[in-house]
């Protein structure tokens, strides 16, 4: 098949380049020269074993290092699928590459339409970007994850990379006409990790913008929201990232108001109604200047590794041997707000469990006594799988998350009222890892003064001598003060940090 799908009877083959209004856009020369191909897998040829392979990315034992290498060595190279390899990235791997734009030697790292997650897992699969780079089979988005994306840069720094993130996004429905982003992001701080993040909804802090040669290098710049002219553009010029209720939160490289665009399946700019702001297909590519040259693989150790006691592996059903587990959900109910269980924690052999179940119960068909009404924490001994009666905690909401202490208590985040009845126990608590007993001395209240029942707690995290608390609030009261006093209570919104003794 040809290198070029049917957009090419349409589009001269020319680098993409496209103005800001849309008479201007309209009448634009541009390219379809890599976003309308057909995926080409690159075969090699047989070679004896006596060759020495040229990394050409044609075959697995001849992966290159990079796109970049694979136009190095082949001036000729097409666009299409490659075999890359780094020490960071371990084994060979395929992808996509843009062997024509700026002289070729781009990697596809992530394409879509609208519900991009922007998640560090990545999203979608690794098979889908690579085979279906463009088009309405690609509107479904799909990116590498963060480890990947480290691995094909090799470690490298991306503030370091000479040609930044190109973002390519569609500018007419049909996809024929787009417009080419360059983010050069800020050097961060040392210490400061530097690698690759897909957190452009959450504002990655940037050097410059460029749209189609139009450069931003303001101070403040990040990608969450801004625009190539500083003094405002005309919604072509600008970037936005964020969750948008008008968008009924689906995320993507979106356009200012200006830009309008449709719900067709088919078409490459996007609306969720009539909100305009249209969200078009868009392409996430990186160029690491990679060869073999720039890149040393260590050398095996002749004596191998010494032998390791492995844990098994997570089964994807019951283990024969396990004898008590959870049940039943306190008020029914669906969704991730409704799970049995929240939040796992171990000290010792013993191991908590929080969540929204109502039940501890042995096996699937309890006898007499064996299914026990134990809402929301319980504890087991992990040896034997059996539930541990003398840890008898009450509380009136679920947990959602549980911490060791340093102490050996626990503490536990969640959207009870209270603990054993105790006071001043709203969405955080710490309690005896024994008998569940709320730890007499330690009280740090979470409140919602808009409204106080929405106070909950979500998430824990220890660091030095501080929790970290996580959730729906804005006061917290420490010191055993109940809510509506002012000595040591701290207005704040949905995070705080507490000190891990009082």
């Amino acid at each position: 098949m040809g290198l070029f799908s049917s957009f090419t009877s349409r589009v001269p083959a020319a680098r993409l380049h496209v103005g800001f209004r849309r008479a201007r856009i309209a009448g634009a020369a541009t390219a379809a020269a890599l976003l309308s191909l057909t995926t080409v897998v690159v075969l090699g040829s047989s070679a004896s074993a006596a060759d020495t392979p040229v990394r050409d990315g044609s075959r697995y034992d001849r992966a290159a290092a990079s796109c970049w290498e694979v136009k190095q060595v082949n001036p000729s190279a097409p666009s299409g699928v490659y075999w890359l390899q780094t020490p960071a990235l371990v084994a060979p791997q395929q992808f996509f590459c843009d062997q024509v734009t700026d002289g070729g030697g781009w990697v596809l790292v992530g394409r879509g339409r609208e519900g991009w997650s922007f998640a560090t897992t990545g999203q979608g699969s690794p098979t889908s970007i690579r085979t279906a780079p463009f088009g309405p089979a690609a509107f479904s988005p799909a990116a590498l994850s963060t480890a990947t994306i480290n691995g094909l840069l090799n470690n490298t720094a991306v503030s370091d990379l000479p040609d930044g993130i190109r973002v390519w996004r569609a500018a007419t429905s049909d996809g024929a006409i787009a417009q080419e982003l360059r983010l050069r992001t800020a050097t961060l701080p040392a210490g400061v990790p530097a690698g690759w993040s897909w957190a452009f909804n959450g504002g990655i802090k940037l050097a410059s913008f460029s749209d189609n040669g139009i450069l931003n290098t303001s101070p403040g710049l990040h990608s969450r929201n801004l625009n190539a002219k500083p003094t405002g553009g005309d919604g072509w010029t600008q970037l936005s990232t964020y969750e948008w209720k008008n968008h009924n939160y689906r995320n993507g490289f979106w356009y200012g108001y200006e830009v309008v665009g449709n719900q067709d399946p088919n078409s490459f700019l996007w609306q969720y109604g009539t909100e305009r702001n249209a969200v078009p297909f868009a392409q996430v590519w990186l160029r690491p200047r990679l060869t073999q040259a720039d890149v040393h693989y260590p050398a095996p150790d002749p004596s191998g590794a010494g032998a390791q006691t492995l844990r098994p592996l997570m089964r994807t059903t019951t283990e024969p041997g396990t004898t008590w587990g959870v049940s039943g959900i306190v008020g029914g109910g669906k969704g991730e707000n409704n799970l049995e269980v929240q939040a796992l924690a171990t000290i010792g052999t013993t191991l908590y469990v929080g969540g929204k179940f109502e039940y501890v119960q042995r096996g699937a068909t309890p006898g007499v006594n064996e299914k026990v009404r134990q809402p929301y924490l319980a504890a087991f001994d992990i040896p034997t799988g059996a539930w541990k009666p003398a840890f008898l905690p009450v509380l009136d909401g679920q947990v959602r998350d549980i911490i060791a202490a340093p102490d050996g208590s626990l503490f536990i985040a969640g959207e009870f009222t209270i603990v054993n009845g105790v006071s001043n126990t709203q969405g955080l608590a710490k309690i005896d890892a024994t008998t569940g007993e709320v730890v007499p001395g330690w009280s740090a209240t979470l409140y919602d003064s808009t409204t106080p029942a929405n106070a909950r707690g979500r998430a824990l995290d220890i660091h030095g001598q501080w929790l970290y608390v996580g959730g729906t609030f804005n006061t917290v009261y420490g010191g055993g003060l109940a809510p509506g006093t002012t000595a040591r209570s701290v207005k704040l919104r949905n995070m705080t940090r507490v000190n891990l003794a009082t």
